[in-house]
């Protein structure tokens, strides 16, 4: 349910996120480099979260009885980001940024004709 709602909230806002940089490129201008520090926060964020999980494991190794080892360290890694996939979300959603920016470029807009 929650996986519907979330992909529905990102698919309109990058509807709208689109729908501006090609109607209002000047007014996408300004807030792309909010949107580049934001996807940025998402980055740094994850990476503490990543850093916490693992430091977590390693203050609470010791208390781990070893015939459970191997079930703490499946509950450690279903709540750690997945670097491969979270880098490269990231990276797709800066190039995606980029391109967008560069729409006025490639459509080839006067000045006169950007809102």
């Amino acid at each position: 349910m929650l996986e519907n709602i979330l992909s529905g909230i990102i698919l309109a806002s990058i509807t709208g996120i689109t729908y501006v940089a090609y109607k209002h490129p000047k007014g996408y201008r300004r807030i792309s480099s909010k949107l580049t520090a934001l996807i940025f926060l998402v980055f740094v964020g994850g990476s503490i979260w990543n850093a916490a999980v693992a430091k977590t494991f390693h203050v609470v190794y010791e208390f781990i009885d070893r015939a459970k080892l191997s079930e703490a360290r499946l509950a450690q890694t279903s709540i750690e980001i997945h670097y491969a996939w979270f880098f490269t979300s990231l990276i797709g959603c800066l190039l995606y940024l980029l391109f967008l920016g560069l729409l006025p470029v490639i459509l080839d807009l006067k000045e006169d004709e950007e809102q």
